[in-house]
């Protein structure tokens, strides 16, 4: 029974809400213009849509932006409501609940990780209600800095580099027995679901989904 769950909306705010009218009205190019408020309408139509369908099914629900979740309740479902940073912001925070992507705006938003748009959420999500929807395990990873864990467990990847990022990041990098000291730009680590992004540009390789193993790439190494 849908109208027994509890449901997490994670939603991302427009670049109009952000940062307001008046900033968007100085930028220059009217094309661009046009386009920064056609997504803030997609935005809200897509937010006021979702909302409008779980309170029809009687379904009881807290909405949040992305990367502010609500406080340490349960859920049953997590439906990220953006591109897919909304859906990676809302991931980093949830180990075993299910989470749905909807893509708030597919003229302006990637969503690779999304199902549905506005227009098309409604069987998707109320299959997923009903626990009719098959889902994929995608395995994270765990991160420690100095030893201390990280509390959210990276969905795609993560890069080591120093924090000035024209500066040469130093470090020991041990993988199994093998340990070398290195200087470079710095060191993607990607999981199988974050191998198609951003260390596929640098060269890595695309792996499998259902993989369960890590891949590294040094950024740029100093060699001399």
């Amino acid at each position: 029974d849908g109208s027994a769950m509890r449901v997490l909306i994670v939603f991302k705010k427009s670049f109009l809400e952000v940062h307001g009218a008046r900033r968007a009205a100085s930028v220059r190019d009217p094309e661009f213009r046009r386009r920064l408020v056609r997504a803030d309408l997609e935005n809200r139509r897509a937010l006021e849509e979702v909302l409008a369908h779980l309170e029809r099914r009687g379904v009881r629900y807290d909405a949040v932006v992305r990367g502010s979740l609500a406080a340490r309740r349960r859920y049953d479902l997590v439906v990220s409501l953006g591109g897919d940073g909304t859906f990676f912001a809302a991931a980093r925070h949830v180990n075993d609940i299910p989470i749905l992507g909807i893509n708030s705006d597919p003229g302006s938003s990637l969503g690779l990780w999304t199902c549905a748009d506005r227009f098309g959420f409604r069987e998707p999500l109320d299959r997923a209600l009903e626990g009719r929807l098959p889902g994929v395990t995608v395995r994270r990873m765990e991160v420690s800095i100095n030893g201390k864990p990280i509390r959210e467990r990276p969905f795609n990847d993560v890069l080591f580099a120093h924090r000035n990022p024209a500066a040469m990041t130093r470090y020991r990098l041990r993988v199994g027995a093998r340990t070398e000291d290195q200087k470079s730009s710095g060191l993607w680590i990607s999981t199988a679901a974050g191998s198609t992004a951003a260390i596929r540009s640098a060269g890595g390789r695309r792996m499998p989904l259902s993989s369960r193993r890590l891949q590294y790439l040094v950024r740029e190494p100093y060699t001399w």
